[in-house]
């Protein structure tokens, strides 16, 4: 493919949450280069007019939610309207349904979705399934059960025990549950919200030395890895808000090998945890994770990679990245009434100046 002016028009998905975001913030440091291979004009989408992402783009658009059947006709419409060169999927719910409608969209657009097989996306947004793949292919992974066989489970590890939605996303619904009146409480209330639980056995230990994040990034070449960077993470509330970079060559060379058995060939995420000496693989997922950003400023841009890989074709390998600390914070955007009731109403906004007081700024 060749770019206009080295211009690749790009859209992100739900850029009202974290992930999309990242994937912006990611994008914009590219762009910020004096060095770079590809400029991308973003423009961004969400349900929402109170979606942040569609005021930090060259523009927002507003969809209907994906769980609407008009979604992907939507999502197809800009995309040909915009002559769009790729999508980023920033959502679960979303990716959900993308994969399943992918031939129809890249065939009535020509532009390139880039998110990972359909297998590699099936085991990986079931918890239920990832911990089976693991399973047999010969992966530490924690032991986990569905609600019949919990007693199971119990009788062998006692408590504490993780109970968490096989569907979820982030920490929605994740209990960690002391004793029966817990476990079968946490096992309801999942049931009731209309998802499936599994329990699994917990990993005791601390939590500031021993979860762990990787991303991968593994070429549409398959069997290729493009990249690959751990960061040693602390959690509040199922996201990451301190990060240290560092170099870890066994954890990495594991999570590459999981990466390459499911399939993936684009952006994924290997979440583990230390037990004893042993790194467990606790989760999987098929996506770009909120934390693409920190991997940035290290040197490891993985949105940038996949597009370069996938779209224009490139051989890439990215080993050296630097050693960092992030520290994350909460900042604020001020977009005045008149400018929601305008995107409200006309379905877009575009040349948006944010209001972002530099006396307010640490």
């Amino acid at each position: 493919m060749k770019l206009k002016n080295n211009t690749a028009s790009v859209i992100i998905t739900g850029v009202g949450g974290i992930v999309g975001q990242g994937i912006i913030k990611s994008l914009k440091y590219n762009n910020s280069l004096k060095k770079r291979r590809v400029k991308y004009k973003i423009i961004g989408l969400d349900a929402s007019p109170m979606s942040v992402g569609l005021y930090c783009v060259d523009k927002g658009i507003l969809v209907p939610s994906s769980a609407n059947a008009e979604y992907i006709e939507s999502l197809i419409n800009i995309t040909k309207e915009h002559n769009i060169d790729a999508i980023y999927v920033s959502t679960d719910p979303e990716l959900d349904v993308i994969y399943k409608n992918l031939q129809y969209i890249e065939i009535e657009t020509n532009s390139k979705v880039l998110i990972n097989p359909p297998n590699a996306i099936r085991i990986g947004r079931d918890k239920w399934n990832t911990y089976q793949f693991l399973k047999k292919s010969g992966f530490p992974t924690p032991k986990t059960v569905l609600p019949a066989n919990v007693n199971d489970l119990v009788d062998e590890f006692g408590f504490p025990l993780v109970v968490k939605p096989r569907e979820g996303f982030g920490s929605k619904l994740f209990h960690v549950v002391h004793d029966l009146n817990q476990l079968n409480g946490a096992i309801t209330q999942i049931g009731l919200s209309g998802w499936k639980p599994i329990i699994q056995e917990y990993i005791i230990g601390d939590e500031s030395e021993s979860e762990y994040s990787t991303g991968i990034v593994v070429s549409s070449k398959r069997n290729n890895i493009v990249s690959s960077i751990t960061m040693r993470k602390l959690s509040r509330f199922g996201q990451t808000y301190k990060a240290f970079i560092e170099d870890n060559y066994e954890l990495r060379t594991l999570c590459e090998r999981v990466s390459l058995a499911i399939g993936s060939t684009s952006a994924i995420n290997v979440q583990t945890k230390v037990q004893g000496n042993e790194q467990k693989i606790i989760e999987i997922n098929p996506r770009f994770s909120a934390s693409c950003p920190i991997r940035t400023i290290a040197g490891v841009n993985e949105p940038d990679l996949v597009y370069r890989d996938n779209v224009l074709n490139e051989e890439i390998r990215v080993t050296d990245y630097n050693g960092i600390i992030c520290m994350r914070y909460f900042d604020e955007m001020y977009i005045d009434y008149q400018t929601i009731n305008k995107i409200s109403k006309h379905k877009y906004i575009k040349e948006i100046r944010p209001n972002f007081p530099n006396s307010l700024r640490l």
